[in-house]
């Protein structure tokens, strides 16, 4: 997923962790064998640029950390334990990573794909299923590349659809309980205005 490039660095001399330096060669033909040259030209004008461009490009996505995690809070409130004992949070992620990740509330375990579906016919906006990952019954939304006007938007947008799933439950997906989820494409086709 994505164009990548990376490098490690770790000290050396007096004091530096040899054992450290010795694993970590291990697995560096990870990182340079074989990337794209389009990546390789990508990352030299990062580095060129310096860390300022950085520095204000992640400053922006602040804006849209914050709306997106907003409109996730329906699914946090709406997060139980068993027996009494506290649930975790239902929305996790954001820290290290462009998106988070939301556990969809009881009833929806194996339906990630069909709330993705409504949450595209019903309210325009598009996450990632869970089970398109190895985890169903979740949700992926990303806060990057959205200008912040686009992600208000869809944040609104996504916090009135989680309201409504939370407030309605299973029965919200009625009418395509029993049908199975149209492919993410053909949704996304059908109505998806933004993506989150």
């Amino acid at each position: 997923m994505g164009y990548r490039v990376g490098y490690i660095a770790w000290p050396l001399g007096p004091g530096a962790d040899a054992l450290l330096g010795q694993e970590l060669l291990k697995v560096q033909d990870t990182i340079p064998i074989c990337p794209p040259t389009l990546s390789q030209h990508v990352a030299l004008a990062a580095l060129q640029l310096g860390g300022s461009y950085v520095a204000a490009n992640v400053a922006a996505l602040a804006t849209n950390r914050a709306a997106l995690l907003d409109a996730l809070s329906p699914l946090n409130a709406a997060a139980d334990g068993d027996g009494g004992t506290a649930a975790p949070p239902a929305v996790a992620g954001g820290e290290g990573a462009i998106y988070f990740w939301a556990r969809l509330p009881r009833g929806f375990e194996n339906s990630d794909e069909q709330v993705v579906a409504w949450l595209i016919s019903d309210h325009g906006v598009c996450l990632i299923p869970g089970s398109a990952c190895g985890c169903p019954g979740y949700v992926r939304a990303a806060f990057a590349n959205l200008k912040p006007d686009v992600c208000a938007e869809a944040a609104a947008r996504l916090k009135r659809g989680l309201a409504q799933l939370v407030a309605e439950g299973p029965a919200v997906l009625a009418g395509s309980a029993n049908a199975p989820a149209p492919p993410l494409a053909a949704a996304a086709r059908a109505g998806a205005a933004v993506t989150v």
